[in-house]
């Protein structure tokens, strides 16, 4: 027979569940309440923040900046300190000039430095992310030796902003950690990094071979887009070397980057070896020639659209063609072509999309 509860056990049991459901409602309450108060204390911050930061910025000087008793009061509270860190970062980055030099002055005056460190010190990586990103922000340069040691860090965002971050300050000498990098650079990562460097020193010529000659496919793409920006003519015949590197990637930035420097002979260059290549690459040269309007070209262009074997390829030819000043040839061979002939489609959708 089974045991059945005794009046006593089942209101023990019930006042048991009734503790708990209060303890779980007053948790509640008590999360609920913290939460407004800090909406609230948001609210009051960013009043507070804004007409100060605004204030310092129309009234300040560099030599002279207004301290405020109340964010005084405020910054022994660490959410308040990072919230006016915060403030200070997204501030900084819409000025320049006199009104960055004073929102600098604001980050040190109030100490904000030490908790840019705090963020840097930290064992959570988003964290040590953070804090490079402001003190890169704020120019803080004496960070320098601690960003440069997160190279090595085991996450990789933390890596990446310490590579922003000593690109930024150093500029081109800054790349130095490309000499032993083994990773991979996104498309995104050199974007932002190339951002950073305003000019090439007299001696990058040397820096930029080890890394077109190097072994990471990722650097010798970044290097190809430094000598694009920066017009590096004396690289050009190194290029054509490259163009052998085992990776599709690389030989379509060799050929971008050829035909962005645009020599006398590029494009005769780059035609020698359009037979051997495959069609990725062979478009890209069909671009380029129309880009650059290589007109020594046109012969070679007029005959690949005649025999080139894909719709899309013969599309890009036109196209080039068209872009060197072609028309009336393009125009006069629509009209000499059958109603069945492929090249009809491929010249209708050139010229009618160019009207």
């Amino acid at each position: 027979m089974e045991p059945v509860l005794t009046l006593h056990e089942l209101m023990i049991g019930i006042l048991t569940i009734l503790i708990l459901v209060f303890l779980v409602i007053l948790a509640l309450l008590i999360f609920s309440f913290r939460e407004y108060k800090i909406v609230e204390s948001r609210q009051l911050w960013k009043k507070l923040v804004e007409e100060y930061l605004a204030k310092v910025i129309i009234e300040g000087s560099v030599d002279e900046v207004y301290i405020d008793k109340d964010i005084t009061y405020y910054l022994k509270y660490r959410e308040f300190r990072r919230y006016f860190l915060n403030r200070l970062v997204e501030s900084e980055r819409k000025f320049s000039g006199v009104a960055a030099q004073i929102l600098k002055r604001v980050f040190y005056i109030y100490h904000l430095n030490e908790e840019a460190y705090a963020l840097l010190r930290s064992k959570k990586p988003y964290l040590i992310a953070r804090g490079i990103q402001v003190l890169k922000v704020m120019r803080a340069e004496e960070a320098l030796p601690e960003i440069k040691s997160m190279l090595n860090h085991n996450h990789l965002s933390v890596r990446q902003e310490a590579q922003y971050a000593i690109v930024y300050f150093e500029g081109f000498e800054g790349l130095a950690f490309l000499d032993q990098f083994n990773g991979v650079l996104s498309d995104w990562q050199q974007l932002r990094i190339i951002s950073f460097i305003k000019q090439l020193p007299k001696d990058a010529i040397p820096r930029l071979l080890s890394w077109l000659y190097g072994a990471n496919p990722s650097v010798i793409i970044f290097s190809l887009k430094l000598i694009q920006k920066f017009k590096v003519l004396e690289l050009h015949a190194d290029l054509i070397q490259i163009l052998n590197y085992p990776n599709h990637a690389v030989q379509l930035e060799v050929i971008r980057t050829m035909f962005s420097l645009d020599v006398f002979d590029t494009s005769e260059q780059l035609v020698a070896r359009f037979p051997f290549m495959e069609e990725a690459q062979q478009q890209e040269i069909i671009k380029g020639l129309g880009y650059t309007r290589a007109r020594d070209q046109i012969d070679f262009l007029k005959k690949e659209l005649s025999i080139y074997p894909t719709q899309r390829g013969r599309v890009n030819i036109a196209d080039s063609l068209f872009s060197i000043g072609e028309f009336n040839y393009l125009n006069n061979l629509r009209l000499s072509l059958n109603e069945g002939d492929p090249n009809l489609l491929v010249l209708n959708h050139v010229l009618d999309n160019k009207r």
